[in-house]
């Protein structure tokens, strides 16, 4: 006969942690989670498009300097760990979705405040006379390499 090992230890929790996960929580139930999505609709076909951009996405950083007509955006927050100090952040997940249908993903604080700008000055994707043409590339900064979108096609290489 076999053995089995059980483990006996615990993943502790702290208080914050359950208060952000009791908030998460009943968010769900009211509606009011921290997300964007310029998909409009309240049918069920929207919101099922809306699920598999975010679920079926593909990484940016697979995809850089290629051009992304983009169409529609969302963003969620997600909880990441900083690197220095392993502490818990919410940080942008920022999904672009191409007119072709294909979404392309990045947590990026470079891309969030790019797509902010965008939204900000041009306005919201449901309001374009047409998708938009970006191309994200990688830049090198003073702590460490970050994305940004540049509008226009990507140039051919």
């Amino acid at each position: 006969m076999s053995e089995t090992t059980v483990s006996t230890d615990l993943a502790i929790l702290d208080a914050s942690d359950s208060t952000a996960l009791s908030t998460e929580i009943a968010n769900l139930a009211t509606g009011r989670a921290a997300f964007y999505s310029s998909l409009k609709g309240d049918d069920f076909a929207t919101k099922i498009a809306t699920v598999e951009a975010m679920t079926n996405s593909v990484p940016v950083k697979e995809n850089l300097n290629r051009t992304i007509n983009v169409k529609n955006v969302i963003v969620q927050s997600v909880p990441m760990a900083d690197r220095a100090t392993g502490a818990i952040n919410d940080q942008p997940r920022i999904i672009l979705l191409d007119a072709d249908g294909t979404a392309f993903h990045a947590i990026s604080g470079g891309l969030w405040r790019s797509v902010q700008n965008i939204i900000n000055i041009v306005g919201e994707p449901s309001t374009w006379p047409a998708p938009l043409p970006l191309h994200i590339v990688s830049v090198k900064g003073g702590q460490g390499d970050f994305y940004t979108a540049k509008i226009g096609e990507a140039p051919k290489k």
